[in-house]
């Protein structure tokens, strides 16, 4: 469940907030002291923030996945993101849609994405 969001930009500091994931300048940061979550756009802008990690880790896939104009962002990966990071997160996202946090044509999507950066590490 996320609250409603009203766009406001951010400092982004991280004083107050942990970074959990950052893709594309877009940010799932989970605050310090109240443990709630928030994603911030590559704008520095807070798109939505919320208690439930699986809700909002829902949203900044949908988010970091789509650029702005709605097509699909680059597929370029962190040196970071490994293949049992991909595998996790395909996993998870299976697990999203199942509940229904996600579409079957989200997780679809998202999945078909994942599974292009897998091929890229040569797995």
């Amino acid at each position: 469940m996320s609250f409603i969001n009203w766009e406001l930009k951010v400092a982004d500091k991280e004083i107050w907030w942990n970074t959990l994931k950052n893709q594309d300048g877009w940010k799932l940061q989970q605050h310090q002291l109240t443990s709630h979550y928030r994603i911030i756009s590559p704008e520095k802008k807070r798109k939505a923030w919320g208690p439930d990690y699986d809700d909002l880790h829902a949203q900044f896939i949908r988010f970091s996945s789509t650029s702005e104009s709605g097509t699909a962002a680059s597929d370029s990966l962190s040196i970071t993101e490994t293949k049992q990071e991909i595998y996790d997160e395909l996993e998870r996202i299976a697990d999203l849609a199942e509940r229904g946090a996600i579409t079957r044509d989200e997780h679809q999507q998202l999945k078909e994405g994942l599974l292009v950066k897998l091929k890229s590490l040569g797995g």
